[in-house]
This record gives C-alpha cells, sequence and structure tokens, in this order.
C-alpha cells in the first residue's frame, strides 16, 4: 500500500469496541453522487462548466462556503448566496424518491451487536429526511448528533467527541466509520479507530487513493463485513 506522510493518519491504540459511529452521506445512504448532480445543474445554468464527477472529485467532504468559494474564484462567476437554498430545496426533493442506502446498509444495522450512532456534519432535518428517504430511520431513533450541535465540523473531532460523551462511551473504545479522509482525520484526532468505507457509488480512483494511503485501521468494501469486523474487537461477554 502506497505511503504518503502528508496525510497519514496517526495511530490509535487498539481496545475492544463498544460504540460504531456512522457518517452519513456516502456512508450509509447514497447521496454524495445525488448532490453534486443537483450542484452541477444549478451550476451550469450560471454558466460554469462542470461535470458532476469533477465536483466529486474536488470537493468531496467540502463545506459550502469553501466550495463556492473555490469555484467562483477559479471559474470567474460570481455565485450569489440564494443558490445554497435552490440546491438545498432541489436535493430534498430529490431525496424523497431517488435517495436510496448503499448497498446491505439496513441488514448490517440489523446485525451489530453493539449500540451505535449517526454523526455528521449535516443539519438534524436534512439527516432525518436523508434517513427516512433511504429507510434507515428506524434502526437510529433520536441517536443522531449533527456539528451543529457543538458549532463545529469535520475534520475537526468535536462532534464525535459530543457523541461518545452523549453515548457515555470513552472515545478510545469507538469506531468511526466515514467515506471521506476529512471524516476520517476527524475520528482519528477524537482518539477513536477509523474504518474507511469504499463501496459507495461516488468512490472513484481519485476518492479512493488519499483515504487507502492514510491507512485507516480498517477498509470495509462492502457493509456485509463490519458486523464481523466489530464483533471480533467487541468486548467479551
Amino acid at each position: 500500500m502506497p505511503r504518503l506522510p502528508e496525510t497519514e493518519l496517526p495511530k490509535a491504540s487498539p481496545e475492544p469496541i463498544d460504540l460504531v459511529l456512522f457518517d452519513c452521506d456516502g456512508t450509509l445512504v447514497e447521496s454524495e453522487a445525488l448532490m453534486h448532480d443537483v450542484r452541477m445543474r444549478h451550476f451550469s445554468a450560471l454558466g460554469i462548466a462542470c461535470t458532476a464527477r469533477e465536483l466529486a472529485v474536488r470537493y468531496n467532504g467540502v463545506r459550502y462556503p469553501e466550495l463556492i468559494a473555490d469555484l467562483s474564484a477559479r471559474s470567474g462567476v460570481t455565485i450569489g448566496a440564494e443558490i445554497f437554498d435552490a440546491i438545498e430545496q432541489d436535493f430534498t426533493t430529490r431525496c424523497t424518491t431517488e435517495l436510496r442506502s448503499v448497498a446491505g446498509a439496513a441488514d448490517m444495522l440489523a446485525a451489530l451487536k453493539v449500540p451505535f450512532c449517526l454523526v455528521s456534519n449535516s443539519p438534524r432535518p436534512r439527516l432525518i429526511h436523508m434517513l427516512r428517504s433511504a429507510g434507515l430511520l428506524t434502526h437510529f431513533g433520536p441517536r443522531i448528533v449533527s456539528a451543529l450541535d457543538v458549532g463545529i465540523p469535520k475534520p475537526k473531532p468535536d462532534v464525535f467527541l459530543l457523541a461518545a460523551e452523549l453515548m457515555n462511551v470513552p472515545p478510545s473504545r469507538c469506531l468511526v466509520v466515514e467515506d471521506s479522509l476529512f471524516g476520517l482525520k476527524a475520528g482519528r484526532a477524537a482518539g477513536m479507530r477509523v474504518a474507511a468505507y469504499l463501496g459507495a457509488s461516488h468512490q472513484v480512483e481519485e476518492l479512493v487513493a488519499p483515504v487507502r494511503a492514510a491507512r485507516p485501521d480498517f477498509i470495509v468494501e462492502t457493509m456485509a463485513e463490519l458486523p464481523g469486523l466489530v464483533a471480533m474487537q467487541a468486548p467479551a461477554g
């Protein structure tokens, strides 16, 4: 496996896993490709030449303000703040009928023998809508933590630390499941073990390569692998 020192994640000490913390977009639901298609259509209407794949590769895990600032600077096109609401409205509408969970997500959640929760940068209403649209909301109930709850998004570790505190589990006994380098770095900065999920439809090689190079504790190609992986790390009894 190639090694890139500038992106390699510092290692956490292995301990039994008492809690699994899932990202949402691109980890449990196939929202990344859908969102980038929505963005591409809106940006193209402004005269900005881009493809959904280009947006996915360059802006995966990047927050809206940074995305808009960079895209505006590169294209020379002024992008008004009103585009945020337009994109979000279109995305929400399309989620209702088009959003699906990643393959095997529901069966995986049902098979896990340790507690789990959702931890995301997205606002709580958006997370609830996506989980409901993808048929996963009943698996989580109230166990949803948004970065807006702490005001500091990933790649800072605060939202993961809050989730662990709310679930009363030490960070060293948590496993973070993420699809992006941003999320993996946040999990590791929180002192947690990290698993990279690489089975979602948006995971093109340009996104997969830096994640592999960062050497997460585990690489998960299919959701079916996760319950067994967690069980092998879980405390006896």
